[in-house]
């Protein structure tokens, strides 16, 4: 698996996206933070930092 993705918009991930991330190992989105990154991109503002899980 390269990725969880959490596709429930109720769900409040944005305080807990990291520590899933460190704890699987692995890329974890949300649709509530793609859209948000989706958003930001489309109003011009900087793109997010990308890391390395």
């Amino acid at each position: 698996m390269d990725a969880v993705f959490l596709s429930c918009t109720n769900l409040r991930t944005a305080g807990i996206l990291h520590k899933l991330e460190a704890k699987l190992s692995m890329l974890v989105l949300s649709s509530n933070h793609s859209l948000a990154w989706h958003m930001s991109t489309l109003a011009g503002m900087a793109e997010p930092e990308t890391r390395e899980i």
